[in-house]
């Protein structure tokens, strides 16, 4: 058999085989491809609590600073009491304690505290 004739012969071969085997690799192929999407957006979704989180802990600093420097301390005190709650919900929520130090986890716990009072006022 001449090279030329070997040749054709396997690539005709070769061109069957993918032909069959291309109706069941497609859809096995198709959904790892969405597999992937779905990690893609999973990956996305917890990027972007991620990004909130950070942002609102920025915030939180600014208030902090903002109740020493304040003329109404107390509503900023408000305020800050009701973002470090929203933060550590989040947290606890998307699971990201490993991310923090004990200390500022206590720190936001302390501050979440006083949202379950009525009032930041001491009762006379």
């Amino acid at each position: 058999m001449s090279l030329q004739k070997f040749i054709l012969s396997f690539s005709a071969v070769a061109f069957l085989v993918q032909g069959s085997l291309s109706g069941s690799i497609t859809p096995l192929f198709l959904d790892e491809v969405e597999a992937v999407d779905r990690a893609i957006c999973a990956m996305e979704k917890r990027l972007a609590v991620q990004r909130e989180v950070k942002n609102l802990m920025l915030e939180l600093r600014g208030l902090e600073e903002d109740v020493v420097n304040s003329e109404n301390p107390k509503e900023h005190a408000a305020r800050m009491v009701g973002l470090a709650e929203k933060i550590l919900a989040i947290i606890q929520e998307e699971h990201l304690d490993t991310l923090f130090s004990a200390p500022y986890l206590e720190e936001l716990r302390f501050y979440s505290s006083f949202a379950r009072k009525t009032s930041l006022a001491p009762k006379t």
